[in-house]
C-alpha cells in the first residue's frame, strides 16, 4: 500500500489558495511570493551589500516587477537600490558607445529579456513549487473538493503547466474535466449577463454573472501582473 508523505505548511498554503481565490488560485500565490519578496528585501535587506551586489549585476527588475516595486511606494529603499544601477550603468556607457552595432543589438536585446530579474526568478520557483505540492495531494478528497467547489477558474497558463506535469492519467483527467466544468460555467455565466443587458431584461437582478467577462479574460491572461 502507497504511503503519502505527510501535510507539510505548503500544502496548507495551497489549500487556502484554493478555497480563499476568486480567480485563479496559482497567480494569487504567485502574487503573493512576490509582495513577500518586496517587502523583505526593503524593510530588512536593502541595506546588505551582499544583496545590493547581486541586485547590480542582475540589472535588477524586469518592467513587470520594477512597476510592482514602485506600487509598494518606498521611495527611500527604491532609491538606494537604483542608484547602485545608474553607477553600474555610467561605468559601462562609454563602452556602450564605442561597442560595435552587433554587440549594442546583443546588449539591447539582453537587457529587453531581462533573464537576470531576481522577482522573476522567486515568482517561477514559487509557481513550480505550488504546482507540485498540488498535484502531489490532489488524490485526496480534501483538496479535489475544495478545487471542485472553489469560486475561481485556474487560468490557461497554469491548467496547461500543472495539466503537463501530471504523471497520474487519472488524477489528471479529473483534474481537466473539473475545469472543463467551470469553463462551462463561466460562459452559461457570460450568456445571462448578456441576456440581462438587453434592453427587455434589464430591470433583472444582476448576480454572480455580474464580473463573469472579467474573469473570462484572466481565464485567458492570467492574473493582473503575473504573466505581463
Amino acid at each position: 500500500m502507497r504511503r503519502w508523505p505527510e501535510k507539510h505548511i505548503p500544502y496548507f498554503v495551497v489549500l487556502e489558495g484554493v478555497t480563499s481565490s476568486q480567480g485563479c488560485f496559482f497567480c494569487s500565490l504567485e502574487q503573493s511570493v512576490v509582495e513577500k519578496y518586496f517587502e523583505e528585501l526593503l524593510y530588512e535587506h536593502v541595506n546588505d551589500p551582499g544583496i545590493r551586489k547581486a541586485l547590480r549585476a542582475s540589472a535588477v527588475y524586469c518592467s513587470k516587477h520594477a512597476q510592482q516595486l514602485l506600487r509598494r511606494g518606498d521611495s527611500f529603499g527604491t532609491s538606494i537600490l537604483y542608484a547602485d544601477q545608474m553607477r553600474g550603468f555610467l561605468e559601462v556607457f562609454d563602452g556602450l558607445t564605442k561597442a560595435s552595432m552587433k554587440s549594442r543589438a546583443k546588449a539591447a536585446r539582453n537587457w529587453i529579456e531581462h533573464d537576470g530579474c531576481p522577482a522573476c526568478a522567486a515568482q517561477k520557483d514559487a509557481r513550480q513549487r505550488y504546482i507540485e505540492v498540488f498535484i502531489e495531494w490532489f488524490h485526496e478528497e480534501e483538496m479535489q473538493n475544495s478545487f471542485r467547489d472553489s469560486n475561481g477558474l485556474v487560468c490557461l497558463s497554469h491548467f496547461l503547466a500543472v495539466l503537463g506535469a501530471f504523471t497520474d492519467r487519472h488524477q489528471a483527467d479529473l483534474f481537466r474535466e473539473i475545469t472543463k466544468t467551470k469553463c462551462m460555467e463561466l460562459l452559461t455565466q457570460m450568456q445571462e449577463f448578456q441576456r440581462k443587458a438587453n434592453w427587455m431584461h434589464c430591470r433583472e437582478e444582476v448576480g454572480k454573472e455580474r464580473d463573469s467577462w472579467i474573469r473570462a479574460v484572466e481565464f485567458f491572461a492570467g492574473g493582473k501582473g503575473v504573466f505581463e
